[in-house]
């Protein structure tokens, strides 16, 4: 029996689905990535936890920098290839 889960995404999702993890990706291939993002979205909630906590002396200057690579590529930055432009995956 095949347990593999189709994640469904649509361009207006803030952080697509598809992007994460490629349908051809190895198991180690797929953790890997997997972790690279998860890094960038820890660094982009420490800078929301900074703003909000009033340290913007802190963050001000790096916040706007920071949070359009995550926004423009850290999920790229995770693939060797080019996302793929399905809208849905296969994850095993």
């Amino acid at each position: 029996m095949n347990d593999r889960k189709v994640f469904m995404t649509n361009e207006n999702d803030p952080l697509p689905l598809r992007y994460f993890i490629s349908p051809t990706a190895s198991f180690e291939e797929a953790v890997a990535r997997t972790q690279v993002i998860a890094a960038q979205w820890i660094n982009y909630g420490t800078i929301c936890q900074k703003l909000i906590e009033g340290h913007l002396e802190t963050v001000q200057a790096s916040t706007l920098s920071t949070m359009e690579k995550i926004r423009r590529h850290s999920l790229e930055a995770a693939f060797l290839q080019e996302p793929p432009k399905a809208e849905a995956i296969e994850v095993s």
